[in-house]
């Protein structure tokens, strides 16, 4: 569901998903995140949301893709620098 709303609705919609607790984390069956479908979608606002709310920039997907990755292949500039700042902000342990 959370993907869905990603990929279809104005980013205000995942406010009432974060109060209710959803982990962004949570991934499809093919292993994408709400952060990987923001991505392929290019919605920027929803991807600075995501990371601002506990995303995280390294999950890897079915086919060993990050976000980065497929922000890289459609060359979403302003969605690379931000994931690439939040890759660099993320602990390693």
């Amino acid at each position: 569901m959370i993907c869905s709303v990603v990929a279809n609705e104005e980013v205000s919609a995942l406010q009432s998903w974060y109060n209710a607790g959803v982990d962004f984390n949570l991934a499809d069956y093919n292993g994408r995140t709400a952060l990987h479908v923001a991505v392929a979608h290019g919605r920027t606002e929803h991807v600075t949301y995501l990371l601002a709310h506990g995303a995280n920039p390294g999950a890897v997907d079915i086919d060993s893709l990050t976000p980065l990755d497929e922000a890289q292949k459609q060359c979403l500039t302003d969605i690379i620098a931000q994931l690439k700042i939040a890759r660099n902000n993320t602990p390693s342990c």
